[in-house]
């Protein structure tokens, strides 16, 4: 037997009221609130122009006094970079080259939240010069050693500075002649031993070369980046 139900009049449950002004208004604030607090995470990272970097994800938030972007290089060196631009799912940030290695971990701190860190690779820039020049043609032959020195540097906060990034040698005149560096001081120092070569042209021979310093740019710490 189906049995029928008449429409009657609504009712109105002020359980259901509660519900609809109190609880649910509360849910949507602590899911925003949730969806604020969550870590940020880092989608993908690429080289910009200069020594900027592109960093896009989700979760950044807007720009606060401690939200930064922090690069973590080799030996343990960590500095927050500085920003150019901050918005919820982009930032662009500046990745020095510190002469601190050539990979770095981004990390995005917003308070107490961390993203997980990803791997770059720092942007690095050279310039080539002339470091020494000799020159040899004596008829009876001649051999020699050559002992160039490097000059010392001191790096500074955020000011560019060349140090010395390797040597080669470039032959000018070579007749019966050879020249070797047989001594380097390693890439990146600071204060270098010499790079020193031997060489020798035998009778009737000729020798005419340069040293090439190739020379790395790098900047020097702030401390006050320092984390």
């Amino acid at each position: 037997m189906a049995i029928f139900q008449l429409p009657g009049p609504v009712v109105h449950s002020p359980y259901r009221s509660f519900l609809r002004l109190v609880v649910l208004p509360a849910l949507l604030v602590s899911g925003g609130m949730a969806i604020a607090n969550a870590a940020p995470v880092i989608g993908s990272v690429r080289a910009g122009s200069g020594d900027r970097v592109d960093i896009r994800g989700q979760g950044f938030a807007a720009p606060c006094p401690a939200c930064e972007v922090q690069a973590e290089y080799a030996g343990g060196l960590r500095i927050a970079l500085q920003i150019d631009d901050w918005s919820d799912n982009a930032i662009v940030a500046r990745l020095p080259d510190l002469n601190a290695g050539d990979q770095v971990r981004l990390r995005i701190v917003r308070g107490a939240q961390r993203s997980a860190p990803v791997q770059i690779r720092v942007k690095m820039r050279f310039e080539q010069s002339v470091l020494a020049h000799h020159k040899s043609q004596r008829k009876v032959g001649d051999k020699g050693e050559l002992s160039v020195p490097i000059p010392a540097v001191t790096l500074q906060c955020a000011k560019s500075t060349r140090v010395f990034g390797g040597a080669s040698i470039r032959y000018r005149k070579r007749r019966f002649a050879e020249a070797q560096i047989v001594s380097a001081p390693q890439p990146s120092c600071t204060t270098c031993k010499p790079v020193v070569i031997r060489w020798y042209h035998e009778p009737t021979g000729e020798l005419d070369i340069e040293v090439i310093a190739r020379w790395r740019i790098v900047e020097g710490v702030c401390a006050t980046r320092k984390r």
